[in-house]
């Protein structure tokens, strides 16, 4: 850490109450002058984790884990110092001294963004109680949202027109910046709103700021989902909706559950699921997976039945695995996504799925003879050559030659002639 930081990190030290912090994240009890709790390091049952305001410290007697206030937030958000202190920073209304100008720039950008984002967020919710929100409201009806699910995300409905630039112009808010923070878009008329006659949905980083929008359009058109574009403040590829307001739930149930869209996270967070985020689509990234190892270490991907959610479902396994993550499989039946099946049949039956879902290497198998021709020789041939990668990958010499008898009986091939192929491709 740099020590341009020293007096930053003291005034942090002198600001922040680190029992109000430690609150945020485990039920304290006063006892004398300590207060004492469940160990979030550790599993435990008999209290043995201690908080010393006086001193500033806390330490858990079972785990040995201890120290100040960035030390506990280090380890109860997995990042290192830099961001901790970062965190804390704007929790207590530290501002941290920029190295350069352009570092001073990008924040001053990334701070406006989510000033102007939070006001379209208020503008929005606003609109879908209007009477032009009217269809919008029906919607979520239709879909089974209830308005508490809704308010609880702050689900909000674009008007048609370009009824927001014409606020932000009339509170001297520039059209550059709305065009930074992704609200308007240059056309040969001018300006006017990104997101037009679309249910909103706010989206947000790990901090809470509002940071873009995913927009649901709601009459005929194409794209049918549009989300802000790339920003300083906004990277769909680092941003999982809904972590924000999962990661305590996360945390506590150390498993999480991945599923595509906005709409499958209300309808399982309706239900009772708190441990559910989306990957904004099928594109799950590196970044999304050590952002998930910093809260849990248990993962179920739940992406829609269709081709694009299992091809997305092979892709998440692998990036999940290279971080060392425990990754499960939730294979929902034909047709169906995450927030049409809980609807229909309700949460138990939903968990019931995703615990009973395939092994990696079964799904895995399973995708590659999706479509062969069971007829064809050549088919089943080059479908076997396909597995060769995903059976050599198998480490347990037990595990693979089961899954090379399955493979067997399933394409009607002696299990000792895919033996000897998965020798040749190891060699």
């Amino acid at each position: 850490m740099s020590p341009d930081f020293r007096a930053e990190i003291e005034e942090i030290r002198d600001k922040a109450d680190i029992l109000n912090v430690v609150n945020d994240y485990v039920q304290l009890k006063r006892v004398g002058q300590r207060y004492v709790g469940l160990c979030p390091f550790h599993s435990e049952k008999t209290p043995s984790f201690s908080v010393s305001p006086e001193r500033g410290f806390f330490h858990c007697f079972g785990c040995g884990q201890g120290g100040d206030v960035f030390t506990f937030i280090q380890l109860i958000e997995r990042v290192e110092f830099p961001e901790a202190l970062r965190m804390l920073a704007e929790r207590f209304g530290v501002k941290l001294a920029e190295r350069s100008r352009e570092n001073a720039g990008l924040a001053d950008e990334r701070a406006d963004i989510n000033k102007l984002c939070s006001f379209a967020e208020a503008f929005y919710m606003k609109a879908l109680q209007s009477e032009s929100g009217k269809q919008a409201r029906a919607y979520l009806t239709n879909r089974g949202i209830k308005a508490e699910i809704a308010a609880q995300f702050r689900v909000g409905y674009a008007p048609p027109g370009s009824l927001l630039y014409k606020v932000l112009k009339g509170k001297n808010v520039t059209p550059e910046r709305m065009e930074r923070a992704g609200l308007v878009i240059w056309g040969q008329n001018g300006y006017y709103d990104r997101f037009r006659e679309r249910l909103m949905f706010p989206i947000r980083d790990h901090r809470k700021k509002v940071v873009g929008f995913g927009g649901r359009l709601l009459g005929e058109g194409v794209p049918k989902y549009l989300n802000s574009p790339e920003s300083v403040a906004f990277s769909k590829g680092r941003i999982l909706y809904g972590l924000d307001s999962a990661a305590e739930s996360i945390r506590q149930n150390n498993r999480v559950f991945v599923v595509e869209g906005y709409m499958d996270v209300l309808a399982l967070r309706q239900f009772g699921l708190n441990n559910v985020v989306a990957s904004l689509g099928t594109a799950f990234t590196e970044y999304h997976a050590r952002l998930l190892a910093r809260y849990a270490k248990q993962v179920y991907l739940c992406y829609d039945a269709d081709s694009a959610g299992k091809a997305a479902t092979v892709r998440g396994l692998q990036i999940l695995k290279q971080q060392g993550l425990e990754v499960h499989i939730t294979e929902l039946p034909s047709g169906e996504d995450p927030d049409t099946f809980v609807q229909r049949y309700g949460l138990d039956a939903f968990l019931a799925l995703a615990e009973k879902g395939p092994g990696i290497i079964e799904f895995q198998i399973a995708r590659v003879l999706e479509g062969v021709n069971m007829d064809q020789p050549e088919s089943l041939a080059a479908a076997v050559k396909e597995a060769l990668p995903i059976l050599g990958g198998v480490t347990d010499t037990i595990e693979r030659d089961l899954h090379i008898q399955r493979l067997g009986t399933a394409v009607g091939v002696s299990a000792d002639s895919i033996r000897q192929q998965v020798r040749s491709f190891m060699e």
